[in-house]
């Protein structure tokens, strides 16, 4: 009882410890923007700058904030439910032939309860998005009846790949648990994930290996005007 008293006191601080540094990150881009702003810059492009890097400070502000979830998270068994993902991507890539050994598990934190298990399809289904983390989200999701999954966690074989880092941050998931990493994934299985890492990090999509070029920004705006206007539900 002792040890678990002293653990989730270690857990609070950190908690707190992340919280102050989020707060102090979100009013050093309030004071960095505001000072850009005063040099000359442009207002529009320093307000589009400030929006982005607040957005991630609020992110990180709202993360920290419920770091207390960890206390929760810390009574389940993380070694039994990785190994479950495990054993799917073993059955999946080495008997069913489906895909890479890409297995994973979404898991209610108050239950413990496995809401999904999935692996990698991506050969079996022709689908080159059919990630294991992909799978499980989009069936967890089926199971529970919502697009949210907040209040579970994921455990997944392989570090996510951009993408389905997307997808768990998307699915609003407390926690992603993995046990090989992103340079095992290269070293065994030829699966190679950084360049897509540094692609992204291009500030001009223009100048990206998978180059992106803009179209009809005005129409798509009229759009993006009418949604905004409508009722609808913000996700």
């Amino acid at each position: 009882m002792r040890r678990l008293e002293a653990r989730r006191a270690r857990l609070l601080i950190s908690a707190q410890t992340a919280q102050a540094a989020a707060v102090r990150g979100l009013v050093s881009v309030l004071v960095r923007e505001w000072l850009w702003w005063c040099r000359g810059g442009s207002l529009g492009v320093a307000r589009t700058a400030f929006d982005g890097r607040a957005a991630c400070a609020r992110r990180a502000y709202s993360d920290s904030a419920t770091m207390g979830h960890v206390q929760v998270v810390d009574g389940l068994d993380h070694e039994k439910y990785m190994r479950l993902a495990i054993d799917a991507a073993r059955k999946s890539s080495l008997e069913e032939k489906n895909g890479g050994p890409f297995g994973a598990a979404v898991v209610n934190v108050s239950t413990g309860a496995v809401v999904a298990l999935a692996a990698n399809s991506v050969l079996a289904t022709r689908d080159p998005t059919a990630h294991g983390e992909v799978n499980a989200i989009r069936m967890a999701c089926k199971n529970i009846n919502s697009h949210v999954l907040t209040g579970h966690v994921i455990y997944t074989t392989g570090e996510p790949c951009p993408m389905c880092y997307a997808a768990c941050w998307w699915a609003r998931l407390d926690t992603i648990y993995y046990a090989g990493s992103i340079a095992d994934a290269l070293e065994y299985g030829r699966f190679d994930d950084a360049p897509i890492y540094h692609a992204v990090r291009q500030p001009d999509p223009a100048q990206r290996p998978l180059p992106c070029h803009q179209l009809c920004q005005a129409e798509m705006l009229e759009l993006w005007k009418e949604y905004q206007a409508s009722e609808h539900t913000w996700y």
